[in-house]
């Protein structure tokens, strides 16, 4: 090998290297630039995490006070029952009272009408001179 080609093998040898190296140099750029990325996605993440853990603790405060109204839901649910059963007793009892009051004012216009009828048939019986048993005489 001549001195020459030596020559030429170490200038390639050195071109190559400084490639190598300028490779390296891009190589290690971007890897400090992932990195960066990397640490700002690691930092936003972050961030995101703790707005989740803020979200959930709202979530779980907000399941603990629809548990509450659930629960004061199911106690006013149990009362309305009660207050309807005891409605429907009252309405029952009502129409009962109704039915007899009803029958009562019959009974009360019949008896009116009894005593103006006996008072037109004594009136009568006076007038014709027809005395009327006592088992049939109306009382007052």
């Amino acid at each position: 090998m001549t001195n020459d080609d030596l020559k030429k093998i170490t200038k390639t040898m050195d071109d190559n290297f400084r490639l190598l190296l300028a490779e390296l140099a891009r190589v290690k750029t971007e890897l400090s630039d992932s990195k960066v990325t990397q640490f700002r996605h690691y930092t936003e993440l972050s961030k995101i995490g703790k707005d989740i853990n803020r979200i959930d603790s709202v979530l779980e405060t907000i399941s603990d006070d629809q548990k509450h109204q659930t629960k004061l839901l199911n106690t006013l649910w149990d009362q309305v029952v009660v207050v309807t059963t005891d409605l429907t007793d009252v309405k029952e009892t009502l129409d009962s009272h109704t039915d007899l009051l009803k029958a009562a004012a019959k009974t009360e216009q019949n008896s009116d009408n009894i005593q103006k009828l006996n008072k037109r048939v004594t009136t009568v019986e006076e007038r014709a001179g027809i005395s009327t048993p006592p088992e049939l005489t109306i009382a007052p």
